[in-house]
């Protein structure tokens, strides 16, 4: 009797971290369209402002700023310190 309660409990586990997986994988799925709903934004804007390289230089200095901050945040310690 015990023996079975706890399979049974252990088959939840592996249900719940299955759907768990499957939604990861969907999601990783989704990446692609999403990137390309964010291109279709893009598109709109250069075509509203017509100033196709100031837009460029913001969005690669706004880039550039977050990869630096990250940067920072991941390894908050000095460059100098070992």
């Amino acid at each position: 009797m015990v023996r079975r309660a706890l399979r049974r409990r252990d088959l939840g586990r592996l249900r719940a971290r299955a759907r768990r997986d499957a939604l990861a994988h969907r999601l990783l799925a989704a990446i692609p369209f999403l990137a390309q709903l964010a291109q279709v934004r893009a598109i709109a804007l250069i075509e509203r402002l017509r100033e196709r390289r100031k837009i460029a230089v913001t969005a690669v200095s706004i880039s550039r700023f977050m990869i630096a901050g990250l940067r920072w945040w991941a390894d908050p310690r000095p460059a100098g310190c070992a």
